[in-house]
């Protein structure tokens, strides 16, 4: 394939809004978390102000500079009125936003939020903590304080329930003594709900909305020697095939980290993508410190450079064990 390279956009400090609103951004005080929602870029939680919210110019994620708002276009700022410091936020059919003690929603009368429309009502008291929430159909999936509990949050579809959810960990509260780092969700064609725990191991439900937890197991990661490798980190890229897990695993054996592919399907093969420079002995032409790769399956490149010419190519053999 072909990679385009572009240069990052950077969002500037708006500028400051009319007393007594806060609007503080600067060295050790940005909002920590975000969204896309209706149009808008949403940002907030920063550490002065740990309970407002930012929103974006409509349609310029990049506009947060804050005047006194009089068209609906125009960017907003909202202090939540409910107590409790955010911790993330997440779009739905509603501006969902999760705070140390409480879930909150951010609707309007007409649809679409604005200056002269809006309402933040608090539904649930069970609170969260810095781990972004994830999608699930209806659902969106959040962890407890203590980053030990899993829970779901959605619509109950009617005004006198408003918004609430369930534990989906409380069959398998054995997998996570260790807290929750960071979950992601796999949709076709595996509907996993997959968490990093900070032990490196993963704790994974087979999930699909309708009808919640399917089964829970635990996935670790083995290396050659018999020791257990752990997991550092881990994301969802989608293919055309369905969405497939992505992992950086901490390989001591190799001596550097890997990318490696969790497959699903039977056809698929966990590839690793990192690299390990060797040299050849000048006076042998003998390579050693191969044995870090024993039955793995890698990748030869040879690099020689002409010592006259300085003119280097290379060599590769595909698929080596």
């Amino acid at each position: 394939g072909e990679w385009t390279f572009e240069a990052l956009s950077a969002i500037t400090s708006p500028s400051a809004y009319q007393a007594p609103t806060p609007n503080n951004w600067g060295p050790d005080n940005y909002p920590a978390t975000g969204c896309l929602h209706e149009g808008r870029l949403y940002l907030a939680g920063s550490p002065i102000d740990p309970a407002t919210i930012w929103a974006s110019e409509s349609g310029d994620y990049q506009n947060f500079n804050n005047v006194t708002p009089t068209n609906k276009s125009d960017p907003m700022l909202f202090p939540l009125s409910s107590s409790g410091n955010i911790k993330s936020i997440t779009s739905k059919k509603v501006l969902i936003i999760n705070t140390d003690i409480s879930e909150v929603i951010g609707e309007s009368v007409q649809g679409v939020i604005a200056f002269d429309d809006f309402s933040f009502p608090k539904q649930t008291e069970w609170g969260t903590n810095y781990v972004q929430p994830v999608v699930v159909g209806q659902h969106a999936i959040f962890t407890s304080n203590s980053r030990r509990r899993i829970r779901t949050f959605e619509d109950q579809g009617d005004d006198s329930n408003g918004w609430d959810g369930d534990e989906l960990s409380l069959l398998a509260h054995g997998l996570f003594g260790k807290p929750v780092r960071r979950m992601i969700y796999l949709d076709e064609p595996s509907y996993q709900a997959v968490f990093l725990l900070n032990d490196g191991t993963l704790a994974m439900a087979t999930y699909f909305y309708p009808e919640n937890v399917i089964g829970w197991w635990e996935l670790t990661v083995g290396s050659a020697s018999g020791q257990t490798d752990t997991i550092m980190d881990i994301t969802k890229i989608n293919t055309s095939d369905g969405a497939k897990l992505w992992m950086i695993v901490n390989r001591p054996d190799i001596g550097l980290p890997s990318h490696e592919l969790l497959a699903f399907d039977t056809d698929l093969v966990p590839c690793l993508d990192n690299y390990y420079e060797i040299t050849v002995d000048p006076d042998t032409g003998i390579l050693t410190g191969l044995e870090r790769f024993n039955d793995l399956m890698i990748d030869v490149i040879i690099k020689h450079e002409n010592p006259e010419t300085a003119e280097v190519s290379y060599m590769a053999h595909p698929k080596v064990t």
